[in-house]
């Protein structure tokens, strides 16, 4: 199942469920960040009680009806939550 989190307290609780992150990764560092035509979202996939989750910023294409999504910083890299299946 796909979710699209865009809020802060789910947000958070991906980042709990994380061994690892820095500030790059937080819902906050998105929020100040971002342009005025930007949204934080983190785009979230999960299976078997086993979540993959990515941030990103949601962001209008010019000229059009569609958006993208790009990172904050050039390179966005997977969470890869193991629930203790290291």
């Amino acid at each position: 199942m796909f979710t699209v989190i865009d809020n802060k307290d789910q947000w958070n609780a991906i980042l709990k469920e994380v061994d690892t992150y820095n500030l790059y990764h937080t819902y906050e560092y998105h929020q100040i960040t971002k342009s005025s035509e930007e949204a934080p979202v983190m785009i979230c996939f999960s299976e078997n009680n086993r979540p993959i989750a990515i941030p990103l910023l949601l962001r209008r294409i010019p000229y059009s009806n569609y958006k993208d999504c790009t990172s904050i910083y050039g390179y966005a890299g997977l969470w890869v939550i193991l629930n203790g299946l290291a």
